[in-house]
């Protein structure tokens, strides 16, 4: 092996490790950029990612890989000894002596000229012969460890060093929503509500809030937050739910009419069949004229101011359905007439039905246990009911209906036990005892 060659293969073997180094730096850099804007992502859209590209400390990694993958790149693209010979002469200053002098040894390699042969001793020959021995000495003189062949290490240095302090910074915060449920873990909390909710009736607010909250879960990448909004809005729902049913309690209460009183128990134990009774009664009385067996009209006008004046009140307190079934009724009370007087009082025990619906037939209580036992299992801090907006106001503070004189208690239509108007709601005895607590301040048993 001629002499100029061997220098030059220990010039590239240099230049070959430099040259990777530099494209793993790039390579690096690259990664970097990628891994903030994925640090960004995980920050605030952690739903567009998987769940692994969401661990804090993934995008780290990725500088690593940029760096082995691009040098391993660059080294298995390789170094040619054309390339060597005109690096080596840019850093040594040669003049390009040793890429023209490779050039020469290439030629007479190929057969164009024999540097060797004395029959060619011409002056091109002898020309070429000094310029390849010129070469030689210079290649041999040249340390390749020491050669000056790199382009930019300090920027690119200066760059991936801004790039891993950002990424790592970056793993230090959170993500908005907060980190992304295990897979599986949604969809079994969303399972568990759909199996309790939909097990019982409840009121029309609650269910609305369970069915944004199964769509909350049931999305794709659902994170913590997720969860945490979805099953607080449950919680806030079953409290709303609450104190419209107290609001309607004392609403109601102001009433003095013994056939509303039958059907507000009746509407409070949850039994529409018995409201309804009672609505079909008391449409009998006030469809007919005074002469013919209905109410008298002093009595009527009583009662169509008491209801009038209730309708006024459930209207501040929000409780729209209730405040038109009332106002139905007491038109239908001022102007006797069968057939609107029994829808108006159908209708008004509907209402009442909804509005005073015990909770505790309506599958509430298993509502909160579940709730409360889908937060735990998911890591989530519990909520108790003085932490939701709004506080529900304590025991015993919801109005009353007291029984009409006279009148033996009805028994609860589920339960069978007696209890005098608005009793305390009976809790199943499957739900938890923590839980019972809970209950107990939404609903005032």
């Amino acid at each position: 092996m001629d002499p100029l060659i061997h220098d030059l293969k220990r010039i590239r073997r240099r230049l070959l490790l430099v040259r990777a180094a530099e494209a793993g730096l790039e390579g690096a850099v690259a990664a970097g950029v990628f891994a903030i804007f994925l640090t960004a992502l995980r920050v605030f859209l952690p739903h567009s990612l998987p769940l692994l590209a969401t661990h804090p400390g993934w995008p780290a990694t990725l500088v690593p890989l940029g760096f082995a993958a691009m040098a391993l790149w660059r080294l298995m693209r390789g170094v040619t000894l054309r390339e060597a010979a005109i690096e080596a002469d840019r850093a040594a200053n040669l003049k390009e002596r040793l890429s023209t002098a490779y050039e020469v040894l290439l030629k007479a390699k190929q057969g164009v000229r024999s540097l060797n042969s004395l029959r060619l001793l011409t002056p091109s020959g002898l020309l070429d012969d000094r310029l390849v021995a010129q070469a030689r000495e210079a290649a041999s003189a040249i340390e390749a460890a020491h050669l000056p062949i790199a382009r930019s290490f300090n920027r690119r240095l200066r760059n991936l060093l801004a790039a891993v302090v950002l990424v790592l910074a970056g793993g230090f915060v959170p993500s908005v929503g907060g980190p992304l449920l295990p897979p599986g873990a949604s969809e079994r909390a969303a399972a568990r509500i759909q199996e309790v909710a939909g097990s019982k009736a409840i009121a029309p607010a609650i269910r609305n809030a369970v069915e944004t909250a199964l769509v909350q879960l049931q999305a794709p990448a659902a994170s913590k937050g997720d969860a945490q909004e979805a099953t607080a809005a449950v919680y806030a729902a079953i409290q709303k739910a609450a104190q419209d049913r107290q609001a309607a309690g004392r609403v109601l209460a102001k009433i003095a009419s013994p056939d509303i009183q039958k059907m507000i128990r009746a509407a409070q134990g949850g039994s529409a069949g018995t409201a309804s009774a009672a609505a079909e009664s008391l449409a009998g009385k006030v469809g007919a004229e005074p002469g013919a067996g209905g109410m008298p009209l002093e009595d009527r006008e009583r009662l169509a101011d008491a209801l009038s004046g209730a309708a006024i009140e459930a209207k501040k307190a929000a409780l729209l359905p209730l405040a038109a079934g009332l106002d139905r009724a007491a038109g239908a009370v001022k102007r006797p007439d069968a057939a609107a007087a029994g829808e108006a009082m159908q209708g008004l025990a509907a209402a009442m039905t909804e509005a005073l619906g015990q909770p505790g037939a309506g599958g509430v209580p298993a509502l909160v246990s579940a709730v409360r036992d889908i937060r735990r299992e998911l890591g989530l801090p519990d909520l108790p009911p003085g932490d939701l907006p709004g506080e529900v106001a304590p025991a015993g503070t919801v109005g009353v209906v007291p029984p009409v004189v006279g009148e033996t208690p009805a028994a609860h239509p589920e339960t069978g036990t007696v209890g005098t108007g608005a009793a305390a709601p009976s809790i199943p005895a499957d739900v938890k005892p923590e839980d019972r607590d809970v209950v107990r301040r939404y609903f005032g048993g």
